[in-house]
């Protein structure tokens, strides 16, 4: 038995009423999808400005900058007398090392030697050991190897500690830099202080006043601890 107009009419309303929810369910799911989109908007928005807020909280306060600078200048007068102190220290070591040298035997072929202090060893200047010569032939008035050895391990040392106080103003500089920094927090600032206290060679905290947070070590003298003594294959002399 065929259909009848009727039985199309009724399938063709529900089908639309479907194709209608269908439509209803497809809005509202881009309604509750726009309102999460919104929603998580307004909550990013907040946690920035949230954000800025702390951040122009924790910014350093003109003060604190100020003080920082003072520190930054105790530091720059340390480094300064401590390479003033090492130039004196280097320009002694040097002219001890000349007098020795003044003072060596001379082979035939122009190397200075000098025996050790038990006699029983000799080495050229340049820390080469000489087991065919014969030690007796120095006389015992000249220098002593261990001697030469000492002044020469000396101004090593201080060679050393004058490329470290150069690296050091380097630091102050670059620091005194970011200091001037727009926006600098509070953070920032006390890492830039550990940053230069960790950096510190100890030559230059030797020199801060006594009143400086910084710790100082009183004991200690101004010249640095030459190297221990040990004999060497190989020793080359400071270029005087």
């Amino acid at each position: 038995m065929e259909a009848g107009p009727l039985s199309y009419r009724l399938e063709f309303a529900k089908r639309a009423e479907w194709r209608r929810e269908d439509e209803r369910r497809v809005r509202d799911q881009i309604k509750r999808r726009e309102e999460k989109d919104e929603e998580r908007e307004r909550a990013q928005e907040g946690a920035q400005e949230q954000l800025m807020d702390y951040a122009m909280a924790m910014i350093a306060t003109d003060a604190q900058v100020e003080q920082f600078t003072v520190k930054l200048d105790t530091y720059d007068t340390a480094t300064i007398e401590a390479l003033q102190k090492n130039e004196e220290a280097l320009e002694k070591v040097r002219s001890e090392i000349r007098i020795m040298l003044d003072k060596a035997y001379v082979l035939p072929d122009g190397r200075k030697v000098f025996k050790t202090e038990d006699g029983k060893r000799v080495f050229d200047e340049h820390g080469t050991e000489l087991k065919e010569f014969d030690p007796t032939e120095v006389e015992d008035w000249r220098p002593r190897w261990e001697q030469l050895r000492a002044k020469t391990e000396e101004h090593v040392a201080l060679t050393e500690e004058r490329q470290q106080l150069h690296d050091y103003q380097e630091l102050l500089d670059k620091t005194r830099s970011d200091t001037n920094e727009e926006g600098l927090t509070k953070g920032e600032l006390d890492d830039l202080e550990k940053r230069l206290e960790a950096a510190m060679p100890e030559a230059v905290r030797k020199n801060l006043p006594k009143d400086n947070t910084t710790t100082m070590d009183d004991d200690n003298t101004n010249e640095p601890q030459a190297a221990s003594l040990r004999p060497a294959a190989k020793l080359d002399m400071p270029a005087l």
